[in-house]
């Protein structure tokens, strides 16, 4: 797990046909992710701005990307859709909207 720090840092998103390296950086109550220079997604999001926060997993499709990440309390999942807004769940949500 890496822990989030205000300067850049990389970490490896999962594709279905493989992955890529991406930069995260953050800024006050925001993380922004890249590839390469161009931004992905800027999500704000009260955990990343008052909590210990940690990035577990990051999945990349054509449409979203998926955080797996974590608090000291939490464990939560991020959506962020490319064309759309941004959703969190905790993992225990996730599962209950899942089963129905």
């Amino acid at each position: 797990m890496l822990k989030i720090k205000k300067q850049a840092q990389s970490i490896y998103a999962f594709k279905e046909n493989g992955g890529e390296v991406l930069n995260f950086q953050k800024e006050q109550d925001c993380l922004k992710l890249f590839s390469g220079e161009e931004i992905l997604c800027e999500i704000n999001d009260e955990i990343i701005s008052n909590r210990y926060f940690r990035i577990n997993k990051v999945i990349l499709s054509d449409e979203k990307i998926c955080i797996l990440c974590n608090d000291e309390a939490h464990s939560y999942l991020i959506i962020s859709c490319m064309t759309r807004e941004t959703f969190r769940y905790k993992l225990g949500e996730v599962q209950s909207i899942l089963s129905l």
